[in-house]
């Protein structure tokens, strides 16, 4: 096609495209209009509003009040209340003594305990009258009485350098209210008078000690605070001191069931106590010790300065704790006749002495010379029954709840054998009663023509 005919076609061209234009936008009108029509029959839409949700009632929110009001109001006041009230009387003690703070007194001495010996346990000094006796020992503590009769009166001593710990069960309530150190727990719960679960663990503590008046508190030294109170029965009084800069504690408790010592007399010899105020950096048991075992024991043989020698021998045991420092303590309680609990002592210890020879014949000679005092015994053997009629007769003032010996038979050939046999099978050996007991020989044992039938005793247990 030629340049002068696009020409002469070009006015037609733009006309044509005028035209689609003018089409296009009438369409685009009629569309929008159409969208119009359709909006316009729609419903109109809602507008946007929070969700009421859920609402109570005004018995509902008044009920609720109530219950938030009562809550503080049970647990800070009524609850305090009923435990106030009960304790006391499910303990049947007046309430203003269970309720009460320990009263303050000070340990001043008014009359004189006579001559003592001190022991030193742990650190801590005691004086002791020269007339007690020890009659249980234990590494940290020791019983002493003033006589072997069963209604003796008693001075009971123990202390540790450890701090002592309460524990409380995982589950319990008590771990979330009451403190574990033994010393802020005694505090707690001896200063409670309106937290329930306190005023629960103050019960507690009196009902396991058997508690019915007031306790005391009193300083021993500058280091040591105690709480006093009578023991069970009101047989005496007891202490319990803790160190206040640190670990630390002892006790102390005098009783006598039939003449009790007043608060006053247990303050004359509880004002002797001197506690420790510097912990040893040093273990205690590792020094060595002045003092000549052996001259010790020939001391107590002799029965001369027997409160010095139990001074020496029980501060050496109870600062090495090694039980051969008990051999002058044993020989002393054999001479002022403690039989049984001697013998009780030696069968504590005697494993103690086992690779020592010389040791453990001085500590089985003690005790055999004990028994000797306490049982009689007599063998009449029956050779054709191959049996043995033991008879025993029990000299003290207490039941033997076992008994085991040992029966030694010498053949003719001049050899021995044994064999062990109790005599409690059958039953209690009363006081001061003998009984008689029947003996199996064992078979490869013949009392044909023994040259003789011995007895040792290996066990006695007293029942006290």
């Amino acid at each position: 096609m030629s340049y002068l005919k696009i020409l002469q076609l070009s006015p037609m061209i733009t006309h044509t495209y005028k035209m689609s234009e003018n089409i296009i936008e009438n369409e685009l009108i009629v569309s929008e209009e159409k969208e119009t029509i359709k909006e316009s029959h729609k419903a109109p839409k809602k507008q946007w509003k929070p969700d009421a949700g859920f609402t109570l009632t005004r018995l509902q929110k008044a009920i609720l009040g109530t219950i938030l009001v009562s809550l503080p109001l049970f647990f800070f006041i009524v609850l305090p209340i009923i435990a106030r009230n009960h304790f006391p009387s499910f303990l049947k003690i007046p309430a203003d003594i269970f309720l009460t703070t320990p009263q303050k007194i000070t340990l001043t001495e008014t009359g004189s305990i006579g001559s003592v010996y001190k022991l030193n346990i742990n650190g801590y000094e005691f004086s002791i009258p020269q007339k007690f006796t020890p009659s249980k020992i234990t590494e940290d503590g020791i019983d002493l009485t003033d006589s072997t009769r069963s209604d003796c009166r008693h001075i009971y001593l123990s202390s540790d350098l450890e701090q002592r710990l309460i524990k409380y069960s995982k589950i319990g309530i008590g771990r979330w209210f009451m403190p574990n150190k033994a010393n802020d727990f005694m505090d707690t719960i001896l200063n409670a008078n309106w937290h329930p679960i306190r005023l629960m663990f103050k019960a507690q503590f009196y009902a396991h000690e058997g508690l019915n008046s007031k306790v005391y508190e009193s300083y021993f030294g500058k280091t040591h605070k105690g709480y006093i109170y009578p023991s069970p029965g009101q047989k005496g009084f007891l202490a319990r001191a803790f160190n206040t800069k640190g670990p630390g504690y002892f006790d102390f408790h005098i009783k006598d069931p039939v003449n009790p010592p007043t608060l006053k007399e247990w303050i004359n010899y509880a004002s002797k106590i001197r506690p420790l105020e510097n912990i040893p950096d040093k273990p205690i048991q590792s020094l060595k010790s002045e003092y000549d075992l052996e001259s010790l024991i020939d001391l107590a043989i002799k029965s001369e300065n027997e409160s010095e020698i139990l001074s020496i021998t029980l501060n050496e045991y109870f600062r090495t704790k090694s039980p051969k420092w008990l051999i002058p303590v044993a020989q002393i309680m054999l001479n002022r006749e403690y039989f049984p609990d001697l013998i009780d002592l030696n069968q504590q210890h005697i494993k103690s002495f086992e690779g020592n020879k010389e040791l453990t014949k001085k500590w089985d000679n003690i005790k055999d010379r004990a028994v000797e005092r306490i049982l009689k015994i007599d063998i009449d053997p029956y050779d054709r029954l191959r049996e043995l009629n033991v008879f025993c007769k029990n000299l003290t003032k207490l039941e033997i709840e076992e008994l085991l010996l040992e029966i030694t038979v010498t053949n003719a050939l001049g050899k021995d054998k044994t064999f062990n046999s109790s005599l409690t099978t059958a039953g209690r050996i009363l006081p001061n009663l003998e009984k008689k007991l029947i003996v199996k020989v064992p078979e490869d044992i013949t009392l044909v023509n023994a040259q003789k039938i011995t007895a040792k005793v290996m066990q006695v247990v007293f029942l006290r």
